[in-house]
């Protein structure tokens, strides 16, 4: 019995993404007699050692891989009997195989992925074949401009081609990174190239503060030191959105509620308070009576959850919904500067003397006074596979998770006011003579450039923004289910 496999058009969406993106079209080819129904979708990458596809989502692919693709895809099969000469409801299906296949004509070797040799398919049913966990090494870069999926269909009267195509449009869409500077707002992308220098038209200037980008490299918000105003800038254009005043006397710390990239500030002697980030409008404030004394910093975890410390070395943990979770005190007399959460929710904070990690109850996990306190503020990350990235002075230092065991060291030329982590582990710093460095993951200067005069020098804040730092880190971790990796140190 001869079957018709009926094939369907499908086109990946874009997903707006703040990895390296592209665009991509997917179309598909039958060939033979046999027309199938055939849907295949794939998952963000999370750009470690492989790339998973998975189904439902939108297929991105980094520029450069050379590495493992792990799909699970869903094949439906709509059969139907062509010829009435043939007798008979049924017929076996006896294999399914699958290569990757370039422009330049380099092939995988085939691999079946299909070990189930007993399925029968029936004639005018749609039939649903669920492949899980089948890997292919690939070899891909900007000169393989296309990537084939060819699928080989093997039944028991005839073998079917079918061809899925990605087409790599030339959009490149890169991270972007914000730095709120007394002599403007400079954005930039993750080559180190100036994007837009602009400036806020109310407030900033020599109160500069903080600068954030949302996950979807769309927009950036700022603030200033004085507290008085913030505003929102188009991240393509450059262009300030709104600016809006804020009734407080000072702002320390900004951060996003990543799920609906609505933002945090840090009011110091107001409290802290959430806001829209379509017009800049209050949502709700935690009061200062909630806070043992002025905010001084915050961050945000994936789920939303905004962390504040305040001046008297106090930590707190806040529901997206500005609830009171928890509040612990450390050993230090202040916590000078940044906080940061990880996957797991645990709390890292530095104060004058040592650096702590509390867990998602707020329970101490460790002190440690193993990392030098920096000469103005204590800034620092940590990147999704659990190193702490920290500023010591004009150093940038790389550790392990324990912040003891140290990877490497390098020195920049100026005191270090702000830093970044990027998925890959690519870290990025400001100093407070307006410098912006990149580095990759052992320490590789990247590049460096001046266009600022003080940045960070006022800051207790996310002086530097981007859109994998920080908040946006966590957020993707949890997306890709990579949360894992977060246990493999270097």
């Amino acid at each position: 019995m001869i079957f018709k496999l009926l094939i369907k058009l499908i086109r990946f969406k874009l997903v707006k993404h703040v990895m390296k993106r592209r665009k991509y079209l997917i179309s598909t080819l039958s060939m033979g007699t046999a027309l199938s129904l055939f849907s295949v979708y794939g998952i963000k990458p999370t750009m470690s050692s492989e790339i998973i596809f998975n189904d439902g989502d939108s297929i991105i692919l980094p520029k450069d891989v050379t590495d493992t693709v792990n799909f699970n895809v869903q094949l439906e099969f709509e059969t139907f009997k062509l010829q009435p000469h043939h007798i008979g409801s049924e017929v076996k299906l006896e294999d399914i195989n699958v290569r990757l296949k370039t422009n330049s004509t380099s092939y995988s070797e085939y691999k079946s992925i299909y070990d189930e040799n007993d399925t029968i398919l029936e004639n005018n049913t749609t039939t649903t074949i669920d492949i899980h966990n089948t890997s292919l090494d690939v070899e891909f870069n900007e000169d393989s401009d296309i990537l084939m999926l060819e699928f080989i269909v093997k039944t028991e009267d005839d073998d079917y081609t079918i061809e899925k195509e990605i087409s790599i449009s030339d959009e490149l869409m890169l991270n972007k990174y914000a730095i709120n500077d007394e002599n403007g707002v400079f954005i930039y992308d993750e080559d180190g190239e100036l994007l837009h220098s602009t400036s806020m038209s109310r407030g900033g200037g020599s109160s500069a503060e903080g600068a954030i980008v949302d996950r979807e490299s769309e927009f950036a918000i700022t603030n200033d030191y004085r507290g008085i105003y913030c505003s929102r800038f188009n991240i393509e254009t450059g262009e300030e959105e709104w600016n809006v005043e804020i009734d407080t006397s000072n702002s320390y710390g900004i951060a996003f509620d990543v799920n609906t990239r609505d933002f945090y500030l840090g009011e110091r002697s107001a409290g802290l308070g959430k806001y829209n980030k379509e017009d800049g409008s209050r949502i709700w404030r935690v009061s200062s009576s909630e806070f043992d004394e002025r905010v001084d910093a915050i961050t945000a975890d994936a789920d939303g959850n905004v962390y504040a410390a305040d001046r008297n070395a106090y930590v707190y943990k806040i529901s997206p919904d500005g609830d009171m979770i928890w509040d612990t005190q450390t050993d230090d007399s202040r916590l000078r500067g940044a906080i940061q959460s990880d996957p797991y929710g645990n709390l890292y904070s530095w104060g004058t003397s040592n650096f702590y990690k509390h867990d998602s109850e707020g329970e101490l996990i460790y002190k440690t006074s193993n990392i030098n306190k920096n000469t103005r503020r204590n800034a620092f990350a940590v990147d999704r596979f659990g190193n702490i990235i920290a500023c010591t002075g004009n150093e940038i230092r790389k550790l392990e998770n324990d912040a003891e065991t140290q990877l490497w060291r390098e020195s920049i030329d100026s005191i270090a006011n702000g830093l970044g982590v990027d998925w890959d582990g690519n870290i990025f710093a400001v100093d407070d003579d307006g410098r912006f460095y990149g580095f990759e993951p052992d320490g590789t200067l990247k590049f460096k450039r001046r266009d600022g005069t003080h940045f960070g020098d006022f800051n207790y804040s996310n002086t530097l923004g981007g859109s994998m730092s920080n908040e946006n880190l966590l957020y993707y971790i949890e997306e890709n289910d990579a949360i894992e990796d977060f246990e493999n140190y270097e």
